[in-house]
């Protein structure tokens, strides 16, 4: 240190402990390092103890060591020099080495706490998903013609099916079950990018502890929320009422097909939200996408009969959320509607020759390999709600 007085470079306090004295460094000047102030080449910190110094390249005087008299004019000795010191001074110091942290930085950076309480952060990102959402209103606009497109599309193809004791009128009204469950399935999949998007933002607030990944989640899902119920009401009135499936029983069959419709939308704004969170970039998450899709539609109970799955794969017939779905929708608007007994149908209805003692709509299920009962519906319930909690 060039200068009159090392003090004006470093505040050295003669601490005067109960059993020794000792030289420590108190504070540095706020000088050091500043143009026309003091040059320090050395890496001392507040707290150092001296133990050592020299002035202008001469031999190192070191503080007395042995009895505490003689530490004590030791560091009276080093205080006296240091206070008539020009020049350049050179120090010994030691220091105390602090334990050593063993959390690597990722550890350490999570360790620390939130911001917010748990319910406090949810409301913050329902606020902020609320005006991300508003600033996207072309997308949920262009979302719901889609949905109004694609019903009426379905509607008029299958028009004024249902009901009718036919073998090829009940397999369109089968197929109605079907692609209303995947269109409104398809349909979240535009939310992809939205979802890619906005993840290192999410990141990298987590990371500074201001959202927890749960009060994202379910922040999301509540914002989801009002959507699917309104494309799965217009979806469910583009189709219903004109494929003319049953409204008789006070209407317990359009809430039936209405839950199903919402339910499938719901599960698959979840789905997609976790494809975006699990894959490293937009390619994979849309691969994962498609090959997700695919085992839903293979092993749905739709395309391929039960009985021809092989055994090894029966259990992913038994978890695929879309076979619940078409075991939902064909009790409650086939098996429960077609109520007319087969033994008069045996000459016409093929399903009929084979189950003559019960109704069309049973037999029909039995043909093509799907569980009869109403306690299959709200096992199917089941299976969805549970779906939706295992993805979040």
């Amino acid at each position: 240190l060039d200068r009159r007085s090392f003090f004006i470079s470093f505040m050295v306090v003669l601490f005067m402990a109960m059993l020794n004295a000792e030289v420590v460094v108190g504070s540095l000047s706020d000088k050091v390092d500043y143009s026309g102030g003091i040059e320090s080449t050395g890496g001392i910190q507040a707290g150092d103890v001296i133990t050592g110094i020299s002035i202008n390249g001469g031999d190192m005087r070191y503080i007395a060591l042995g009895s505490e008299d003689d530490e004590g004019k030791g560091s009276n000795a080093v205080y006296k020099m240091l206070n008539n010191a020009r020049g350049h001074v050179r120090l010994q110091v030691e220091r105390f080495l602090e334990q050593p942290d063993q959390m690597n930085p990722g550890d350490r950076q999570y360790a620390k706490p939130f911001v917010q309480c748990w319910w406090a952060s949810a409301k913050t990102l329902m606020r902020r998903q609320l005006k991300i959402a508003k600033r996207m209103q072309i997308l949920i606009i262009l979302r719901l013609l889609q949905v109004i497109i694609l019903g009426m599309f379905t509607g008029t193809i299958c028009f004024q099916r249902g009901g009718v004791n036919d073998y090829y009128d009940m397999n369109i009204i089968r197929g109605l079950g079907f692609i209303s469950m995947l269109s409104l399935l398809l349909i979240n999949v535009v939310q992809l990018p939205v979802y890619m998007q906005q993840r290192p933002i999410f990141y990298k607030h987590r990371a500074q502890r201001l959202f927890r990944a749960s009060s994202y989640v379910l922040s999301q899902g509540i914002i989801n929320m009002p959507q699917s119920f309104i494309e799965a009401t217009l979806f469910a009135l583009c189709t219903f009422f004109p494929s003319g499936l049953s409204s008789k029983d006070g209407g317990i069959h359009f809430f039936h097909y209405w839950c199903l419709l919402f339910l499938v939308c719901y599960f698959g704004s979840f789905f997609v939200l976790l494809l975006s969170a699990v894959a490293p970039m937009f390619e994979v998450a849309n691969a994962l996408v498609g090959s997700s899709l695919c085992l839903f539609l293979l092993f749905s109970g739709f395309v391929i009969y039960p009985t021809v799955i092989p055994q090894s794969w029966k259990w992913l017939l038994y978890v695929n959320p879309l076979h619940w779905g078409n075991v939902l929708y064909c009790i409650t608007q086939i098996g429960e509607t077609y109520g007319d007994a087969c033994l008069h149908h045996t000459s016409t209805l093929i399903f009929c020759e084979k189950h003559p003692d019960i109704n069309v709509g049973n037999a029909y299920l039995r043909f093509y390999e799907l569980e009869v009962g109403h306690k299959w519906v709200w096992i199917s319930y089941c299976v969805f709600i549970g779906w939706i909690i295992a993805v979040n």
